[in-house]
């Protein structure tokens, strides 16, 4: 009986991860100590260097996200004993520096329930098509206030979300979303694949 315990407490300290490879480039969804105020306790995080052109820059997130960070960041606005340089998350500055977008090609229903920023419309409109929308919408096992970030920036396709244990779906799907958004990410930007080293 002890040895089972020791197993399945072997189990969960072992490191979540997926790996993988699309569009010639190597990507990685990992568990990790959360690298986010917003997101309690592990983090699950996808990231794949896709070489995009730098001045790329895309974020979508869950509505209920922006909406907290928008919040959180005017109560400190407003808290005389608090001072706003240097202590704001990187999602905060992209609420400021980029433009919140819509277009009618995308549902109602994926409005509703996220938001996307970009230093361009025309970037978003181009790698946020209705498959990649779809899957944001049809996350298995995510609770409403769950926060998720799917971004383009520096050059790479990031994935960010609360993780949870033993919800393996979910981390099915984000692995699926992660490939789906760099499968866009080079088609819209056409990005060559590596070569051999």
């Amino acid at each position: 009986m002890f040895s089972l315990v020791r197993k399945a407490a072997r189990a969960l300290r072992r490191p979540v991860r997926s790996e993988g490879t699309v569009a010639g480039r190597a990507w990685e969804l990992r568990v990790g100590p959360s690298g986010r105020g917003y997101i309690e306790g592990q983090e699950l995080l996808g990231r794949c260097e896709m070489g995009l052109p730098a001045e790329v820059s895309v974020v979508v997130m869950r509505r209920t996200l922006k909406e907290s960070l928008e919040r959180s960041t005017y109560e400190r606005y407003i808290d005389a004993d608090q001072t706003l340089a240097g202590g704001l998350p990187e999602e905060v500055r992209w609420l400021s520096t980029f433009q919140e977008l819509r277009w009618p090609q995308l549902p109602r229903e994926f409005w509703r329930e996220w938001s996307v920023l970009a230093d361009e419309q025309a970037h978003a409109v181009a790698w946020l098509d209705g498959s990649l929308a779809a899957l944001l919408m049809d996350w298995p096992e995510l609770a409403p206030g769950v926060p998720v970030v799917l971004t383009v920036l520096r050059g790479r396709v990031y994935l960010r979300l609360q993780h949870q244990p033993r919800l393996e779906a979910r981390q099915r799907h984000a692995a699926n979303v992660l490939e789906r958004a760099c499968l866009a990410a080079a088609r819209t930007w056409n990005t060559p694949r590596p070569g051999p080293a």
